[in-house]
């Protein structure tokens, strides 16, 4: 085992796993490009948070049932020592591949709007470097740094559409409703399928204050994940118009170029650019450190920080591949990694929820026995 990590604080836990989960809307929106995607997105956001609390539900469950056990531990109470390092392995390949999907993407926002003559292996050695430098500090450090990183996304949001979105761009969005039920509700479930954040808090939330409620935690976790989508998303929407901000690799910078605070600022969509760069590292890091804690539980004799670098090292080779390139811009890719990661997050738990029960009622049992 890892030597034991500082206690978080709700914040932090909220903040940190917020935070990550807007950055996909806040840089390359990939759900925006869905067949099933229309002006009526905004809508989908409120439909994806239901999907996520219920998607999440079995994996909570068992967080609150082993407050401070790891994942493997958790799922070898009742699964056992075979499934549950197979669970882990499989979260593993998971965080692994939305890791690389992420850091693609903040390769590619990187190189077509600050260092445009940079090669792509200098850029992902810059932004890997500081990653792997805070996946090795330790789950500690990543929680105490999103309390500096996470509050000037939210700010920024807040200030680009109080500066951006008029009222007439609002009236474009109207009427509201009109792609349909059908195509709203699956944007919505796409957009929640691809939550994978719920394994990075499942994995911090051990060390959530014992006095502290999960169950609430998560619940503002979504709260701001909702807010802040809506922040993104509407002002996109009602400035760029939903056809041009569906063909435009990155919407929401596109968006920030068109905000004018006063006649004599100008360029202030830099806020945005600067602001970008440390949040997806953040994420990056948030990933990178879930895995490797994981990978550490299994491999008990490598030290964790040799089991961080590794990890870095193979996403600086995947991020370098065309055929890696090409499946993550791919049209279906986006759909492949939301169903492998619901199946991974949601459906492996709820598989054994049945175990779990019976694990609750068998310890119960057994309680009484000895008080009687």
């Amino acid at each position: 085992m890892n030597p034991p990590t500082p206690k978080l604080s709700p914040i932090q836990l909220i903040l940190l796993t917020a935070g990550g989960a807007i950055m996909p809307a806040y840089t390359f929106m990939p759900f925006l490009r869905e067949m099933s995607a229309s002006a009526d997105i905004w809508l989908s956001v409120f439909v994806a948070v239901f999907y996520i609390a219920l998607f999440s539900a079995p994996l909570l469950i068992f967080r609150i049932k082993f407050k401070e056990k790891s994942l493997v531990e958790a799922f070898k109470a009742v699964a056992g020592n075979a499934v549950a390092k197979a669970i882990a392995v499989l979260y593993v390949l998971i965080l692994i591949i939305n890791f690389t999907v992420f850091f693609s993407y903040m390769l590619r926002f990187a190189g077509a709007s600050v260092l445009q003559e940079t090669p792509v292996w200098a850029i992902a050695l810059v932004i890997l470097v500081p990653v792997t430098y805070a996946i090795c500090k330790g789950g500690g450090a990543i929680a105490r740094i999103s309390l500096y990183i996470v509050p000037f996304v939210l700010a920024s949001l807040l200030l680009f559409a109080l500066f951006g979105v008029k009222a007439e761009g609002l009236k474009s969005m109207l009427p509201v409703g009109a792609s349909g039920f059908k195509n709203i509700h699956f944007t919505g479930f796409l957009m929640a399928s691809q939550f994978s954040e719920i394994i990075v808090f499942f994995v911090f939330a051990s060390w959530l204050n014992k006095d502290k409620k999960i169950i609430k935690s998560y619940a503002l976790t979504l709260t701001i994940f909702l807010i802040a989508s809506l922040f993104i998303i509407i002002p996109i929407i009602s400035v760029l118009g939903f056809n041009y901000a569906k063909i435009t690799p990155n919407p929401y910078y596109v968006f920030t170029r068109q905000v004018v605070f006063y006649p004599t600022i100008e360029k202030f969509q830099s806020i945005n650019t600067l602001i970008t760069i440390p949040a997806g590292i953040l994420k990056l890091s948030a990933y990178g450190f879930t895995a490797s804690l994981i990978l550490k539980e299994l491999l008990p004799k490598v030290k964790r920080e040799i089991l961080s670098i590794s990890l870095a090292v193979i996403i600086f080779v995947l991020s370098l591949l065309p055929i890696v390139s090409r499946a993550v811009f791919s049209p279906y890719g986006y759909n492949v990694l939301s169903y492998i990661t619901i199946g991974a997050y949601a459906g492996i738990p709820l598989l054994l929820m049945p175990l779990l029960v019976r694990r609750t009622k068998r310890t119960a049992h057994n309680e009484r026995l000895i008080q009687n």
